[in-house]
């Protein structure tokens, strides 16, 4: 039975700590609220950036968050220009470069914090 994020999130006791920065220092991204967020398990954190629109006035919220990082989860074996090829970047972009290597970023943090549960949450139902 695939678990929902909310189920995932309250089962592994993730909690989350959110800051509003100027802007993000791993990429350009002009028309949007940028974050800092800490996500924080039973023994381990991470830091993220995160940004959403300027329509969208609240704080984000820890589903949210984590339904973005799994969507940019990157499998180790996609290159960059399978990247580009899959999300309609061009392979002759830096920002779409800076894009990628944040997505790997935060593949690598995803790794980190959810080490055993990992699968569990790859598997949960988007928003």
């Amino acid at each position: 039975m695939t678990k929902t994020l909310k189920q995932f999130i309250k089962d592994n006791n993730i909690k989350m700590t959110v800051s509003e920065i100027s802007e993000r220092p791993d990429m350009k991204w002009d028309n949007a609220n940028h974050f800092k967020c800490r996500l924080k398990n039973k023994t381990k954190s991470v830091s993220i950036y995160y940004s959403q629109g300027y329509g969208i006035k609240n704080k984000p919220e820890i589903d949210s968050v984590l339904d973005a990082l799994k969507i940019d989860f990157i499998s180790q074996d996609l290159s960059f220009k399978d990247f580009c090829s899959e999300f309609g970047y061009s392979t002759d972009s830096i920002s779409a470069l800076k894009t990628y290597k944040a997505c790997l970023k935060n593949t690598d943090k995803v790794k980190k914090l959810f080490n055993g549960s990992l699968n569990n949450f790859l598997e949960c139902e988007s928003l």
